[in-house]
């Protein structure tokens, strides 16, 4: 469930719907300033127009394509099947590259019977499938932590380059800022996939443990009943707050209050110059 429905949900989303308005407020001041400067230093309408569909195309298409391309180029995100070789890779052979899965196995399994002070698993008082599980389940987390955060960094400088392109065209601006106001940018999505991650990490815990203390020993076939299912928590998932989004968007609209600043005082200058002459 989330914290961000219903009647109390809205309220909470008033600062987004403000700040997105300001936002697209001041790409029309930008529009409009640029169009009155255009219209007014132009010889002829026909001329003002194809000034102002170039720069409509820049803005809208040219622009934002050479934005992403660069931001692929200059921060490199891996591809799918690079990412998962990667971290079959580190699970297999260890985070170093010198702990190999069968020796970390070997390692963890001989202080658990030292724990014990058994010499045969089958002489351990807990389930060592639900060991193994946790352990595997650990390790895992590991791998995860490091391989997505790597991942994650490198959109968030791809992003970086998204912002810096708003010079160049404010919709790029006024985009992620949007975005972020509706929560559909990759901020929000990091913050629930961390939360969610969180979440199942719980519910691994609790399943592989639950085996171990109550699985019995050797291959038994455990089958646990509704109380195990009762005490998992639900995901109640706590969307950020407005602050929280207008931190991540301080570029992005320092740039968008910039561009609507030259289109006003383009405006003003070139109507300035209209009434001089």
């Amino acid at each position: 469930s989330s914290s961000g429905t219903g009647a109390d949900g809205l309220w909470a989303s008033a600062g987004r719907f403000a700040v997105m308005a300001f936002s697209y407020l001041l790409y029309f001041i930008a529009f409009l300033g640029i169009a009155i400067a255009v219209s007014a230093k132009a010889q002829t309408a026909r001329a003002a127009l194809l000034v102002l569909f170039a720069f409509w195309i820049v803005n809208s298409l040219l622009i934002p394509r050479a934005v992403s391309d660069a931001a692929q180029k200059i921060h490199r995100a891996p591809s799918s099947i690079e990412f998962w070789d990667a971290v079959r890779k580190d699970m297999q052979e260890g985070i170093d590259g010198h702990d190999p899965q069968s020796k970390r196995t070997e390692d963890a399994k001989r202080m658990l019977l030292a724990q014990y002070k058994v010499e045969k698993v089958e002489d351990l008082p807990i389930n060592f499938g639900g060991w193994s599980l946790q352990q595997g389940e650990e390790y895992g987390n590991k791998v995860f932590d490091k391989k997505y955060g790597e991942l994650w960094n490198t959109f968030e400088r791809q992003n970086r380059v998204h912002a810096f392109g708003g010079v160049f065209a404010p919709l790029l601006a006024v985009r992620s800022l949007s975005m972020s106001m509706a929560g559909t940018d990759f901020s929000h999505h990091r913050h629930f996939a961390t939360q969610a991650e969180s979440y199942r990490r719980v519910i691994n815990k609790m399943m592989n443990e639950d085996l171990m203390y109550n699985g019995g020993t050797g291959n038994t076939n455990y089958f646990a009943d509704r109380n195990l299912w009762e005490r998992v928590p639900q995901f109640e998932y706590q969307l950020p707050s407005t602050q929280w989004a207008l931190s991540t968007q301080k570029l992005p609209l320092a740039i968008l209050a910039l561009w609507a600043l030259l289109g006003v005082g383009a405006a003003v200058t070139a109507t300035r110059s209209m009434n001089v002459g």
